[in-house]
Order: structure tokens, then C-alpha cells, then sequence
């Protein structure tokens, strides 16, 4: 939506979004090579 406002010279005051899922650090900072890299949503 930001995208295509910016397209139409629409001026965006904020934007808000909330996400859900769950991240295992290990994977996420490369400290485990067996842990899977990436979040799994609900």
C-alpha cells in the first residue's frame, strides 16, 4: 500500500503492522547449522 501511494504522490503519515510467529535465535544468527533459518507464522 506504501508503494502505491508513493506511486500517486499520496503522503503517508505512519504506517503500523503486527506480526506473529515464532524465530529461533540459533538459526536466525547462524549459531546452529541444524536449526532452520527463517520464522514459522501461526
Amino acid at each position: 500500500m506504501v508503494c502505491h501511494a508513493a506511486a500517486r504522490e499520496i503522503k503517508i503519515e505512519a504506517v503500523d503492522s503486527e506480526l506473529e510467529g515464532n524465530l529461533d535465535l540459533r538459526g536466525f544468527l547462524d549459531l546452529a547449522k541444524d536449526v532452520r533459518k527463517g520464522c514459522k507464522g501461526y
